[in-house]
C-alpha cells in the first residue's frame, strides 16, 4: 500500500551546540568526533517507526515527505540549546567520521527546519551520540547531496512496506524471498509477528488482571455472606422484636447495608493508599515482565543497537503502572454492590420468617 525508506549517517555540525548526557563518561579528543551528529535521510518521517510507535512526537511544524528538499526535523532540547526555532537554517556538512567518506570534501548542505519533534523518553547515555536530541530527520536528497549518492548508489538502513491486509503478510515476505537478491546481505521480517508477540502478551496481562479481580469480588462475596449469616443470626433477636412492633423487613435489610456501609467508607478510605500502593507495585512487577518477555521473543530483534531500539528497551526499563482515583472508585462501587447483595443474600433466612416463628426459634 505504501513504503518508507531510511538512510543513516554520520553528518558534521560545527554550527550545534550537542546536548550533553547528565554523566558523560567519555570525552571526544578530535573535533570530527565532537562535531559528528546521526543524520536520518528519511522519505517519510511520519512512517517512520519511532514516530508510529509513539517513542517521538512531532510538536511544531510539518513532517518529511518525499518531495522535500533540504527540510529537516530537529529535537525541541536541540532547538532550544541552540536557540532555533521553525523556518531556521543550520548547516551540516560531510563527517570525517563515516566509514563512507574516502575524501576530504568540504561539501555542506543548508538544511531548514520544517518540523520540531520531543519524546517523553529520559536516557541514560555514555556520550551525546547516544541521545536522541542529537539526531536530526533530513529529507533523502540530503544523504544524497552531503555524499554525492545517486538513486542507485544510496545505501538504505532499512525499508518498510506496508500491506493493505494483514492475513496476507506471510505470502507476501514469502514472494519477496523469492526475488533475485542476495538475501546474505539483506534481512527480512514481518511487523505483524512483533506486534502479535505484543498483542498477545498484553491480552495475557489483561488476562491475568480480569481473573484476579474477579476472583477476588467472587471469594469476597462468599467470605461476606458467611460472615454476614452468623452476624445476622446473632441479631434474631432485634430482628424478630423489630419485625413484631411493624417495621418492614426491607427497613431492617436497609438498616443493615446502611450500618456496614457505615464501616466499609472507613476500609475504602484505608484502601484508597494501601490499595494505590499494592496495585502500583504489582501492576508495574507484571507489565515489566510482559516487556521482557515480549524483548526476549523478538521485538526487538535488531542486530545493533540503533536509536530506535536504545528508546524502546529505555521505555520498557522505565515503564510504571499507576492507580487513578477513577479506577478506585469503580472498585469502590463494586465492593458496595457486593455488600448489598451479600447482605440480602444472608438475611434471607430470617427475614422470610414471621416474628412467630423467629421467637419460636429463639425459645
Amino acid at each position: 500500500s505504501k513504503y518508507n525508506a531510511k538512510s543513516i549517517v554520520k553528518a558534521e555540525a560545527k554550527s550545534l551546540k550537542q546536548v550533553q548526557p547528565l554523566e558523560a563518561q567519555a570525552e571526544f579528543t578530535s573535533d570530527s568526533m565532537k562535531n559528528a551528529i546521526e543524520l536520518q535521510g528519511i522519505y517519510y518521517s511520519e512512517l517512520d517507526n519511532m514516530f508510529v510507535n509513539g517513542l517521538l512526537k512531532l510538536v511544531e511544524g510539518s513532517h518529511i515527505t518525499k518531495e522535500d528538499e533540504n527540510k529537516v526535523l530537529i529535537h525541541k532540547g536541540l532547538a532550544e540549546l541552540n536557540g532555533l526555532k521553525l523556518g531556521d537554517t543550520i548547516s551540516v556538512g560531510k563527517s570525517k567520521i563515516d566509514d563512507e567518506n574516502t575524501g576530504e570534501s568540504e561539501q555542506k548542505v543548508e538544511l531548514t527546519i520544517a518540523g520540531i519533534f520531543d519524546s517523553e523518553i529520559k536516557q541514560e547515555a555514555r556520550m551525546s551520540s547516544e541521545l536522541i536530541e542529537n539526531v536530526l530527520f533530513g529529507s533523502m536528497d540530503v544523504v544524497k547531496e552531503l555524499y554525492e549518492y545517486t538513486d542507485e548508489t544510496i545505501g538504505y538502513s532499512q525499508a518498510n512496506f506496508y500491506v493493505n491486509d494483514v492475513e496476507e503478510l506471510d505470502s507476501i515476505i514469502d514472494k519477496a524471498r523469492a526475488s533475485n537478491l542476495d538475501w546474505s546481505m539483506f534481512k527480512i521480517s514481518g511487523g505483524g509477528k512483533k506486534l502479535d508477540s505484543v498483542n498477545d502478551s498484553v491480552n495475557s496481562l489483561d488476562s491475568i488482571v480480569s481473573f484476579i479481580l474477579m476472583g477476588a469480588i467472587a471469594i469476597g462475596f462468599i467470605i461476606l455472606s458467611l460472615i454476614l449469616a452468623f452476624w445476622i443470626q446473632e441479631r434474631i433477636h432485634e430482628t424478630g422484636i423489630l419485625l413484631s412492633v411493624g417495621i418492614e423487613k426491607r427497613k431492617i435489610i436497609y438498616q443493615y447495608i446502611i450500618e456496614l456501609l457505615m464501616i466499609a467508607v472507613v476500609a475504602f478510605g484505608i484502601s484508597y493508599f494501601s490499595g494505590g500502593v499494592v496495585g502500583k507495585t504489582v501492576g508495574t512487577s507484571l507489565v515489566r515482565e510482559i516487556s521482557e518477555e515480549s524483548t526476549n521473543s523478538g521485538v526487538s530483534d535488531f542486530e545493533s543497537q540503533d536509536m530506535e531500539t536504545r528508546l524502546m528497551e529505555e521505555k520498557m526499563k522505565n515503564i510504571d503502572v499507576s492507580v487513578s482515583f477513577k479506577e478506585v472508585i469503580y472498585v469502590w462501587i463494586i465492593g458496595s454492590a457486593t455488600i448489598v447483595v451479600s447482605v440480602i443474600v444472608a438475611s434471607t433466612s430470617i427475614i422470610r420468617l414471621k416474628p412467630k416463628e423467629i421467637l419460636s426459634k429463639m425459645s
